[in-house]
């Protein structure tokens, strides 16, 4: 059962549509502490965002990112700083949703959402979005330490999202992956696995000193390949991995 987070309280709760035999569990931010905490995040990051429309994803984004920042002296309008975003679908649940045809129609493109959100912490460098399945988060965290690494940017904000949707699940489905209760992955009688939606970010810096108070975490490295062997596994075999 998913438990109570600082930044919200997940909730578990289950899922009924056609493409489903039965209902699948899936674990959802609150929306009612989504709303209270989103507004907070507007007053202390004194974002002027009156006449905008946001979506539930966006509203996490804004949230995760503002919430790292209060911990971090990195300043996002600094050219030195890239953002960097790391999401499967973004936001796909405006494909279903008729009320979207308006302003935030356009956002349902990936770096359409990454510059929009960009644009509200004034970020002076076109964002970076990197969409990589369920590797998103660590590429999107690879790619940003080696482009401070690289002596190309300074600092960079890595926030990573994901919500809940019909498609979302219809997706997973397809697999025969759901479980209709809430996931045990490490019993022997497991069904199958449970989705969550969540926001989270992580600044990094080359400066320790704007790392806020407290001792920081280090990065100390990482890797990505591709054996280009199916859609979703590697090389059981790890034949890509011989080199000649």
């Amino acid at each position: 059962m998913p438990g109570r987070s600082r930044r919200g309280i997940p909730v578990l709760r289950f899922w009924k549509m056609k493409a489903c035999s039965g209902p699948v569990a899936y674990s959802a931010v609150n929306a009612d502490e989504l709303e209270k905490q989103f507004i907070d995040s507007l007053k202390k990051s004194c974002i002027s965002a009156s006449e905008i429309s946001f979506t539930r994803l966006e509203k996490m984004f804004l949230i995760s990112i503002a919430g790292a920042l209060e911990n971090s002296r990195v300043d996002p309008r600094d050219p030195r700083t890239i953002m960097i975003f790391s999401t499967t679908k973004g936001n796909i649940d405006g494909i279903a949703d008729k009320s979207t045809i308006d302003n935030r129609q356009s956002r349902i493109l990936l770096w359409e959402l990454a510059g929009f959100i960009a644009r509200l912490f004034n970020c002076s460098i076109v964002p970076i979005v990197i969409s990589n399945a369920c590797t998103s988060g660590s590429v999107a965290i690879i790619a940003a330490a080696r482009f401070i690494a690289s002596g190309q940017y300074d600092h960079a904000i890595v926030s990573g999202g994901d919500i809940i949707s019909e498609f979302v699940i219809s997706g997973f489905q397809s697999f025969q992956a759901l479980s209709p209760e809430a996931c045990r992955p490490f019993d022997v009688d497991r069904t199958g696995l449970s989705l969550g939606e969540g926001c989270g970010t992580v600044i990094l810096t080359c400066d320790q000193a704007l790392a806020g108070p407290g001792k920081p975490v280090v990065y100390l490295g990482g890797a990505t390949s591709n054996d280009a062997n199916h859609i979703s596994g590697p090389s059981r075999m790890a034949k890509d991995y011989i080199l000649p």
